[in-house]
């Protein structure tokens, strides 16, 4: 295989450069397969080039400026491709310049070379690739040439927009009064569209200075690396030889060396193009400039035309509507006929609906024009604050314009209620246009001699014949005509009035997404920002006046005098609110009393009212309510729109801020008092209540004063210094007040919060006290550090968060409780509930066992066989898991909400990927992966406890029902998470099938004994032939069946010991279930009497035993039989049925008990086994023994008598 020679090979850079130029360093490649993978590369879509004279961004923003200037001045830079194409020359700097004739040539030569079809190859594709080679080489001598005549235009463009703008602009033509408003709205539409147009093309040039301010940054180093890259490839273009013959190696190396001079072409004429770029960027300023102000200029005009014309438009249409509306109304009085006057009563209707329809298009039109040009606003100030970001950084200058533009921003949310009104008003518009257009249709040209006749037949006969009926006609025309006329241009209002409202929320929905744009832009670099130098000694003098004029009497003096005029201006409203405070402070003392009494009756165990725990909520809220209100309306009252002094204004919102504050505080405070609601009702400890209670007293009194004055400081605008000297030390006061307090509560010893978690046992809450505890202690320090290192602004908007989500966790534990207080109080009513059941149930029992034994003094205790028993403990302790994860999730949702300027800050951490490598797994996916675990984590937990605790308990379903229904809620829960929680992290469904395939081969084959349990567990759960409750028998053991798992199914049996059977053994062995269709269940009573008793009257006495029980089933009814002779008695069989097995083995104690005593009292004997042994001969040995045995006992005994003789 021929290669080139290793000096000729390009360098890494300049294979890079050529690739990004859309050249081909593959006729350099010695491998085949390196070669057809750079001419795949070539043949893909052109790539971003460094190397091109300009970004895309540029070069499409040149090309644009370029084309506005040929649109509206002749002699502007545009250029003329074919009028100078012939004298321009192609730059070519090698002695011999590559044809691109002479380059087809050869390629058509190939053919009949005589190569092999290898060789053939190779060189078809270096001839390739020296054409696109070739290609870009004149795509950029084109460029060059455009910029050429570019550079020289120049000084002309200059004088030329010089002298446009000192020349005063032509005069806007005159509106024509004659036109109709149909002509005018054309040419206004027209008109928008060229202020459009206009208001793009300034946009662009506006943009155009930062483009050539990085793209000249960019060039000096571009053209060092492409000139050194020049060279390089100079001198291997010149080292290599060009061969003389016409072989196929030569032919080959031919093709080579023409490759490599029409990619020495192609890099020549881009260094040229870049080097007149850096040339016409560098003194192309000025004339840039021109052309902006000349557009401005222009753009300002059209705006004033536009305006002026959309005044006259919306004139026009009032002024006619309003004189169609008199004409009308004047019609409509006059004496007429009945049937005549309704018709000139329903044209004053339209006409009226006409002039309020003229009026809201003129509202309208000026809405949207407001709109627009708020949007038109935004646009601009976000791309010129995006330009000076990346110009300038996060500097200190360009933190406070964010913080004011911030400010300045539009509220969404109001934009957003409006623009939700829209759909409605669209839709109402809607339907009056149908129903106009369905009026119109009936009053076309021959409806109009229809409605005429009936109109006619309702007059009086006397107006129906002669010249009455003539007159009579010719008015109900010109009315019918009329009312056509006024439908005409009531429909066309309606049809401009919907377009407008259509482009109204076009408008709205830009301002929205924009506003949104941009606050995320502004809170990602705001809160990294100082907004104030570092305290030092030049903040003394700011303080000691801020301290000033803060304590001044005469400023004092103006607030009291504000609050007198404000209550003289609104006797009113103050006397309500004075009635108001009276009556609520006089109610203080009952509602304390009655909370203490609501608070009693809740402490009891045996409440089972949730009402009064709402009703205390009420009366907390009652208590806490007064003082704060009253701060608050103070300070609104001194919030006058004519308030002239500055120092009433700053002190309205300090009170109004406060008192929020105070309402929290006290709050809290009436919360945990004495037989309140969080000591009766919510059961937190007392000890913890008392120490809050104490410690919010101190907040209430050392912190509140200093927020208010800081706060006061904060919204004045007398003196900027004063917020960030004074305001920022009081600031750092309260948060150090604020860190003492926590640190007294959360790590002192002692303290009643650490000894109640000691007592609490092993909770994620007490385990992880001395990572949160240290944290929530510190973190206000940590604010008053930032404050004093100058980021007080973000130390202001941090604090303030912190008290918002100080509020939620407040509310979310105040919900909490009263769930919990809920849970407990219908699992009382339950229990109770239960107890009753049980207790009847026993009560039944105890007289069934009286009427089948009247004998028996005492019931025998019940055998609980099955029986469905609700786990309330159980149950309780799920729901309280699922109501504190669902709390939880909440607070988090709000708590997202509340600090979501802040998680702007860091949100681009989420875009990074995390190894790094682009289209990598990014931290939010894995974010979001983690959290969709965690949610399917507890719903898999919870949520079917909740919904059996909550829905399925007052369903008629048994409890088997109940446990498949939350067993398969259960599995599909798991799976939903699955599939959307790998979703997260970018798998999907499309992309694994074929691994999920080859892992389910796999896993089907090692783990095939698991896989076949969960299909048998799933099988059990849908097919439901064994049920959590039934009495089964698999083998030789019965029991109850207690759960049914994924995996194994539990049994209890009769000894309360657990049996953990796979699922698959359920469905492939077989097993007898006693409960499955039916409850009925058979008795065998089996009862043996002796040889020669009266089998009949046995028989006869068994049935009666049987029909005696009140259980036993007569239907089927029960049977005895003569079974057969054994051994040693003659057996019989009682068989009877019971309706379920709740009673069964009590029933068989009774009836063996029955039987026993009526065969005692009938003289039938209950055999037992007898055994009769007959000896036939006897061993010598043992006959010997037993003589002897026999003879001793004789001897015994005659000594006895002798001796007692």
């Amino acid at each position: 295989m021929l290669c080139f020679p290793k000096k000729l090979l390009l360098p890494l850079p300049l294979m890079g450069l050529l690739l990004l130029l859309g050249l081909s360093a593959e006729p350099i490649l010695s491998q085949p397969a390196q070669a057809q993978q750079a001419i795949n590369q070539l043949r893909e879509p052109a790539r971003p080039n460094r190397y091109e004279p300009a970004s895309n961004a540029a070069s499409s923003q040149e090309n644009t400026n370029q084309e506005a200037d040929s649109k509206e001045a002749p002699t502007t830079e545009s250029t003329d491709k074919n009028s100078t194409a012939e004298e321009t020359s192609p730059i070519v700097a090698t002695p011999t310049g590559v044809s691109r004739e002479a380059i087809q040539r050869r390629l058509e030569a190939l053919e009949s070379a005589g190569l092999d079809e290898t060789e053939k190859r190779r060189a078809t594709e270096a001839y390739q690739s020296a054409l696109e080679s070739l290609s870009i080489a004149e795509k950029q001598q084109e460029e060059l040439q455009s910029l050429t005549e570019k550079f020289d235009r120049l000084p002309e463009n200059i004088k030329k927009y010089r002298q446009e703008l000192a020349d005063p602009l032509p005069a806007n033509p005159s509106i024509d009064p004659q036109a109709d408003v149909a002509e005018l709205e054309r040419q206004a539409t027209e008109l928008e569209q060229t202020v459009k147009q206009t208001t793009e093309s300034l946009a662009k040039y506006q943009a155009e200075p930062a483009i050539r301010t990085t793209r000249l940054a960019e060039l000096p180093s571009l053209i060092a690396d492409a000139k050194s890259e020049l060279a390089e490839l100079q001198e291997q273009t010149k080292a290599t030889p060009v061969p003389a013959d016409s072989t196929g190696a030569s032919n080959l190396s031919l093709a080579k060396s023409l490759a490599g001079q029409a990619r020495l072409q192609a890099l020549q004429a881009t260094l040229a193009v870049m080097e007149k770029q850096q040339q016409l960027y560098s003194t192309g300023g000025e004339s840039l400039k021109l052309r902006q102000d000349l557009i401005s200029r222009e753009l300002a005009a059209q705006e004033k035309r536009l305006a002026k014309l959309r005044e006259v438009i919306n004139n026009r249409r009032q002024a006619d509507a309003t004189a169609q509306a008199a004409n009308a109304a004047r019609d409509a009085e006059k004496k007429r006929l009945p049937p005549i006057a309704a018709l000139a009563k329903r044209n004053a209707e339209l006409a009226d609906l006409r002039k309020d329809a003229s009026e809201r298009i003129g509202k309208l039109t000026k809405e949207r024009e407001e709109i627009a040009e708020r949007n038109l606003t935004l646009k601009t100030e976000f791309e010129r604050s995006q330009q000076r970001a990346e110009g300038t950084g996060l500097s200190e200058g360009m933190g406070q314009l964010l913080r004011q533009q911030q400010a300045d921003l539009p509220d969404l949310q109001n934009v957003k209620r409006r623009s939700a009104t829209r759909s409605q008003q669209a839709a109402d518009v809607v339907f009056k246009q149908y129903e106009l257009n369905d009026m119109r249709s009936d009053l076309s040209a021959l409806d109009i001699e229809e409605q005429v006749e009936k109109v006619i037949a309702q007059l009086p006969k006397n107006y129906q014949t002669g010249k009455a009926r003539e007159r009579a006609e010719q008015e109900i025309r010109e009315l019918l005509e009329a009312e056509r006329k006024y439908l005409d241009d009531l429909i066309e209002d309606y049809d401009t009035y919907s377009l407008n409202l259509m482009q109204l929320g076009a408008e709205e929905a830009t301002l929205i997404k924009r506003t949104e744009d941009y606050a995320a832009f502004i809170a990602k670099r705001v809160l990294w920002i100082r907004s104030c130098f570092p305290l030092a000694s030049a903040d003394v003098r700011p303080a000691v006046d801020a301290s000033a004029w803060s304590l001044d009497p005469h400023h004092w003096s103006d607030a009291v005098t504000t609050l007198a005029l404000s209550a003289r201006e609104h006797p009113y409203q103050i006397g309500l609110l004075c009635l108001a405070m009276i009556v609520v402070l006089g109610a203080q003392r009952r509602s304390r009393r009655i909370l203490r009494e609501i608070g009693t009756q809740a402490a009891k165990g045996s409440c089972t009212n949730s009402f009064i725990t709402v009703r205390a909520i009420w009366l907390t809220t009652t208590v806490a309510l007064p003082w704060p209100v009253l701060m608050w309306f103070s300070g609104w009252w001194m919030d006058r729109p004519l308030q002239e002094s500055e120092f009433v204004r700053s002190l309205s919102h300090g009170l109004r801020f406060t008192a929020n504050c105070l309402f929290l505080l006290e709050f809290v405070r009436q919360l945990c008092r004495s037989g309140g609601l969080a000591d009766a009702h919510f059961q937190w400890p007392s000890a913890c209540l008392v120490q809050a209670r104490r410690s919010l007293r101190w907040l209430t009194w050392g912190a509140l004063p200093l927020v208010l004055w800081l706060v006061g400081l904060e919204v004045q605008n007398v003196e900027p210094l004063w917020s960030s000297s004074l305001g920022r030390v009081l600031f750092i006061i309260v948060m150090l007040l604020l860190s003492a307090v926590l640190r007294r509560v959360l790590l002192v010893r002692g303290s009643p919060l650490l000894l109640t978690m000691k007592q609490s046992g092993k909770t994620w809450l007490s385990l992880l006290h001395y990572l949160w505890g240290p944290l929530l202690v510190i973190l206000p320090v940590l604010l008053a550090v930032l404050a004093g290192l100058g980021y007080y602004y973000t130390a202001q908007h941090m604090a303030v968060r912190l008290l918002q989500t100080v509020g939620v966790i407040l509310g979310l534990l105040v919900v909490g409780g009263t769930l919990r207080r809920w849970i407990l109080i219908n699992r009382r009513k339950l229990a109770k509930e239960s107890a009753r059941k049980r207790r009847e149930a026993q009560r039944e029992q105890q007289q069934l066992a009286a009427a089948a034994d009247t004998s028996t003094t005492s019931a025998t205790p019940i055998q609980e066989i099955a029986e469905e028993v609700v786990d309330l403990k159980a149950l309780g302790a799920q729901t309280d898991k699922l109501v504190h994860t669902v709390l939880m999730a909440i607070g988090a949702v709000i708590a997202v909400l509340i600090w979501q300027e802040m998680l702007s800050a860091v949100a681009f951490i989420t875009e990074k990927p995390i190894f790094l490598t682009k289209g990598g797994t990014t931290w939010g996916q894995l974010l979001g992966f983690g959290l969709l675990v965690t949610v399917t984590w507890v719903a898999v937990r919870d949520l079917p406890a909740l919904l059996d605790f909550a829905v399925l308990q007052h369903l008629p379903m048994d409890g088997g029902s109940r446990y498949a229904f939350t067993a398969i809620c259960r599995y599909a829960i798991l799976a939903v998470g699955i599939v959307a929680a790998f979703g997260a992290l970018g798998f999907h469904w499309d992309s694994i099938q074929w691994l999920v395939a080859a892992m389910g081969v796999g896993l089907g084959f090692g783990m095939q004994e698991i896989f076949a349990n969960f299909i048998s567990g799933i099988i059990l759960l849908f097919e439901r032939p064994i049920r959590v409750g039934d009495i089964i028998t698999l083998g030789d053991r019965t029991g109850v069946v207690n759960r049914i798992r994924m995996r194994a199914t539990t049994i209890v049996d009769w000894d309360r010991k657990e049996y953990i059977v796979p699922n698959k053994d359920l469905i492939t062995e077989r097993l007898l279930n006693w409960t499955l269709t039916d409850h009925t269940n058979r008795i065998v009573i089996e009862v043996g009497v002796a040889y020669g008793s009266d089998t009949e009257l046995a028989c006869q006495l068994l049935r009666e035993a049987a029909h005696e029980h009140p259980l036993i089933l007569d239907e089927p009814a029960p049977v005895t039989t003569f079974d057969r002779f054994g051994d040693s008695a003659l057996n019989l069989v009682l068989r009877c049925y019971l309706p379920n097995l709740d009673n069964r083995l009590d029933t068989i104690h009774r009836l063996h008990t029955m039987v026993d005593k009526k065969f005692r009292d009938a003289g039938l004997e209950i055999a037992f086994p007898q055994t009769d042994l007959h000896v036939r001969s006897v061993p010598k040995s043992v006959e010997r023994l037993a003589r002897r045995e026999a003879e001793a006992e004789t001897v015994a005994s005659n000594g006895a008598s002798n001796g007692s003789t």
